[in-house]
This record gives structure tokens, sequence and C-alpha cells, in this order.
């Protein structure tokens, strides 16, 4: 379970984070949230879809996301050791333990650390990196860091904007899902949304030049083609 604090020289002076490789923490994902800088990575080896989520107006929007098991609880690509079994490793996985977060006051964003990862400690440790410098300014480490997450987050709100674009046309259906086990049991998987292609087909020319400026008409034509990932052993 997440634990994410803010880091502060105040309270992290001293303190550092271990480099790891283990996605334990991701076990249990079954999507995982992307952007379109990473989309050409992720075709080759994930599924993507949409799915629903609720923005800061309480209102019901759209977010691009990769598939990584069509079973609960289960992904697929963490192995029992927590290694990444194969292919492209998404950036939002990639980053952890660290996330990005508006503060309260000033909506200005602040990184945070989840101290639940273990990955926490003291700068005397070997291998660890620390977050800050001896005069309390963000080491190299933590500043190459945070210029990651702020770009992150740039492209996420991009893809956002490009997704609400496809929404915006109706060009997104619900994607209906059914896994057939080998005893002939059948589960359907729900919640999630697909490129309706009759509906592109049939979008006006008015509606293109919206569709192209934020980036709709790439992730449309990019989506469908990652279906064949829905192969993946169960």
């Amino acid at each position: 379970m997440s634990d994410a604090i803010a880091i502060s020289k105040t309270k992290h002076s001293g303190f550092g984070w271990l480099q790891s490789e283990n996605y334990s923490f991701a076990a249990q994902d079954t999507t995982v949230p992307i952007v379109i800088d990473e989309i050409s990575n992720v075709i080759p080896t994930l599924p993507m879809a949409f799915c629903q989520r609720t923005d800061q107006t309480e209102k019901s929007a759209y977010e691009l996301i990769a598939l990584l098991s069509p079973v609960a609880k289960r992904n697929l690509f963490v192995q029992p050791d927590g290694s990444w079994m194969t292919g492209y490793i998404p950036a939002k996985l990639r980053s952890y333990p660290f996330s990005l977060r508006s503060a309260s006051e000033t909506g200005q964003p602040i990184v945070c650390f989840d101290q639940s990862s273990g990955l926490m400690t003291q700068t005397s440790a070997p291998g660890v990196k620390p977050f800050f410098t001896e005069d309390g300014k963000p080491s190299p480490a933590l500043t190459h860091v945070m210029a990651l997450m702020q770009q992150y987050e740039q492209r996420r709100n991009q893809t956002l904007t490009a997704v609400a674009a496809l929404a915006e046309f109706d060009l997104l259906a619900p994607w209906k899902i059914v896994l057939e086990y080998d005893a002939g049991q059948k589960r359907s998987v729900k919640g999630l949304f697909k490129v309706s292609a009759k509906a592109l087909h049939e979008v006006g020319a008015d509606s293109l030049p919206k569709l192209h400026q934020t980036g709709a008409l790439a992730v449309a034509y990019a989506q469908p083609v990652s279906y064949t990932h829905l192969t993946l052993p169960t």
C-alpha cells in the first residue's frame, strides 16, 4: 500500500534512496496509465485501452492505459521474484517510488516518495542516492527525478487532452472482452473502452483538425494495433 510523503530538506536531509528493479509493488495491478510518447514502445508488448476516471471537477473522463492482465489482481508481467518478465516497462511504474502531487495551498508540484517501498535509507548506506547535498540543495540525482516527473506530467496532460477529443467526437465504445478457459468457463472483463472503428471511419472533415492537433488521431489509429496482445496466457 502506498504511503507517499513529500520530500523535504528539513525532514530528509541525510537520507536518500536505493535504486531497485523490483516490481512487486505492481504485482496486483491490471492496468497502468500511459502517455502518447510511450505508444510506440507499448505496442509491441502491451494491449492499450481506455478506462473511465473522475477529474477534479467530478466529471467523468477517460484515460489511456496499458492492460497488464485480464485477470483481477494478477499482473502477468511481474514474476514471483519481482522482476519484470519481458518487454517495455511503462514510465509510471519505472518512476516508483516517486510520484508528483500538487501542494494543497499553492497548487505547485511537489515530489513525493513512498515510504512503504523500503527504499529510503540514510546516506551512509552503500549505493544510496542522496535527496539533498550538504548545503541543503536538491542533489543531482533528485533534480533529475524531478525533471522526469514534471516532463511526464506534461505528457500526461497532453494525453488526457487527446483522449478527451476522442470522447468529444464519440469515438470511444465499451470493449466487451470475454475470456474462455480450458474448462469451458467464461469470464467478462468489464470497464474497458476501445476506439470504435465504425465511428472513426465516419468522422467528418470538420472534426479532423482538432483530432489531429490534439494528437487524438495518433492514439485512435495506434490503439487497435495492440489488440493482438490479448492472446496473453491466463
